[in-house]
């Protein structure tokens, strides 16, 4: 008969488990902890048009990170918007 030590196996799994469990609570405070802005709101603070952050979102040019949808409505995380145009000199 042969024995096998589970306890390692079980170890494993919980550490996943556990890495798992923090990245998912680390993105829901992120995400409680970051202004959501609409479209209009992001064109009015980088002093842009809203068709312009429109057509950067459907264009592929502003990351998918930036926005999520409620329904058919886009709303953009502030900090990450910020972070993008930043990083890319854009910043008006």
């Amino acid at each position: 008969m042969i024995q096998f030590d589970t306890t390692k196996l079980v170890k494993e799994i919980a550490n996943k488990f556990t890495y798992i469990i923090d990245r998912k609570i680390s993105a829901l405070k992120e995400l409680r902890e970051d202004n959501i802005l609409t479209e209009k709101e992001v064109s009015t603070k980088l002093k842009v048009s809203q068709k312009t952050i429109s057509n950067m979102r459907k264009k592929g040019t502003i990351p998918q990170v930036t926005y999520f949808y409620v329904g058919k409505s886009v709303r953009y995380r502030e900090s990450k918007v910020i972070e993008y145009f930043v990083s890319k000199d854009k910043l008006i």
